[in-house]
């Protein structure tokens, strides 16, 4: 099983604007489970090898984040590993934090600016995140900007939200985003937004400290500096 960073960088000798390519690092194979209770415990080698090879030019980190209430049973069936427990190795789930990442990260490479978001917004913010990551300003129209929210609605709900949009051309992205939630709101289809974690021998308290955790973890990324993190 793997997870991957995204890097972003603007070539200074060229004409070449903006060029992206994604890194994958080591999370947990499909035989082993995670050797320590960190995410991407190789993370700082394999990100200083590849900024050595492009040294000269403006890298971005980017990647996204996500519960790891929902992060480690989804990595556990994607494994070899045939006890949940030891997908984790009988470690203390409490303590997987992306903020421990996130600070080797930015301790390991100070003047590296990172974008961040959380994996569960990602259908509300989808179009800033490919805004930021192409420097297109909004409110030029691109290609996919609400395919993620289109599929958290039914078919007819998102065409009403499709017509609010033709009829209100002018809004900022503030107003865009209340419109999108009051639409998920009234219309989302809930098994879509109701996510089922399978967590062999996971209480639903243990679930729910995990997520309570989450929340106060990107609560700390966000003032972790040079750090950009895209809420809602």
């Amino acid at each position: 099983m793997t997870s991957f960073l995204m890097f972003f960088w603007k070539a200074k000798p060229t004409t070449l604007k903006r060029f992206s390519c994604p890194m994958h690092f080591s999370l947990a194979s499909r035989e082993r489970p995670l050797q320590t209770i960190n995410f991407i415990p190789k993370a700082v080698t394999s990100l200083a090898k590849f900024l050595h090879l492009f040294q000269e030019d403006d890298v971005l980190l980017t990647f996204a984040l996500r519960n790891p209430a929902s992060f480690v049973p989804n990595l556990f069936h994607a494994s070899n590993v045939t006890e949940f427990g030891g997908i984790l190795n009988n470690s203390n789930p409490l303590s997987l934090k992306w903020s421990e990442l996130v600070l080797r990260l930015r301790n390991a490479f100070p003047d590296l600016p990172m974008f961040l978001w959380c994996n569960e917004d990602t259908p509300f913010i989808w179009g800033q995140i490919i805004r930021t990551l192409t420097n297109l300003p909004y409110p030029q129209k691109i290609r996919g900007d609400f395919d993620l929210y289109q599929d958290i609605l039914p078919a007819d709900a998102f065409a009403r939200f499709q017509q609010y949009l033709e009829t209100h051309p002018s809004m900022n992205v503030s107003q865009l985003k209340k419109v999108m939630f009051a639409f998920a709101e009234r219309f989302a289809l809930q098994d879509v937004m109701d996510e089922v974690i399978d967590a062999p021998n996971w209480t639903d308290t243990l679930i729910e400290k995990l997520t309570i955790i989450y929340d106060k973890d990107i609560e700390a990324i966000a003032r972790i500096p040079k750090t950009q993190l895209l809420l809602p």
